[in-house]
């Protein structure tokens, strides 16, 4: 049963990023969101099984059923990383509440990473959507306090990021989120692993896009912080 619900949402994360995909792609072209996907090269409309998720994909071998040009896989990977997202978040919570709140998050991170990569766009009207949803979910999920000492401390790092990194500013809304479902104690580890991640990046010259960083760190935070949560309280107990 568990290796079903697993499976379950995989897929189900596979989908929705593939959804995300054209999200973004589309954010900034002001195409509709309900218009048959096509190819960019020949603008062929796509069959039904082109577009199913990763199974598209491997079946065309990576390519346009019908001009055979070459797909990017980016389009796969963010597939995947959908359904990696989903399918950990049971795995480590399990059916509950709070998984669906990091499926709702994960939806923003999905959009905002490819949205970013495609156009170079900061979508905080998105946020507007997605914070009060969160808030509510957390408020009821009884989370609320730690949530809000989570969002205040993401708001105030960025800002005083901001203050030596001109472009920074644009990121307090959607790194305040993230702090919102993490809460206080992961936001802790969050930030930690930002800090590495960033001066790693600093000691090989290859510094990424702050939306990157603070995304992935976010994803492993989500998934660390049980197992380092109860690391930590058997060395201390």
């Amino acid at each position: 049963m568990h290796l079903f619900w697993f499976v379950y949402f995989f897929m189900l994360g596979a989908t929705f990023a593939s959804f995300y995909n054209v999200v973004g792609i589309r954010s900034i072209d002001h195409i509709s969101l309900t218009r048959r996907s096509m190819c960019p090269k020949c603008n062929h409309k796509l069959r039904f099984i082109d577009v199913i998720p990763l199974v598209g994909f491997i079946i065309n071998r990576g390519h346009c059923h019908f001009c055979k040009e070459k797909i990017h896989i980016k389009y796969f990977l963010i597939e995947v990383l959908g359904g990696l997202l989903y399918a950990l978040s049971f795995q480590v919570y399990g059916l509950s509440l709070y998984t669906l709140i990091l499926m709702v998050l994960f939806s923003l991170i999905m959009i905002f990473i490819v949205s970013y990569y495609e156009h170079k766009l900061v979508l905080n009207k998105l946020v507007y959507y997605f914070l009060p949803i969160l808030m509510i979910l957390q408020i009821i999920n009884d989370n609320f306090i730690s949530s809000i000492q989570g969002f205040a401390v993401c708001i105030i790092c960025t800002y005083i990021l901001s203050l030596s990194e001109k472009g920074l500013s644009k990121y307090v809304l959607y790194t305040s989120c993230l702090g919102l479902v993490l809460g206080f104690k992961a936001t802790i580890l969050f930030l930690v692993i930002s800090i590495i991640a960033i001066v790693l990046a600093k000691l090989f010259k290859k510094l990424p896009k702050f939306v990157y960083i603070v995304s992935y760190s976010c994803m492993i935070s989500i998934f660390a912080y049980p197992y380092i949560n109860e690391l930590l309280l058997k060395i201390m107990g």
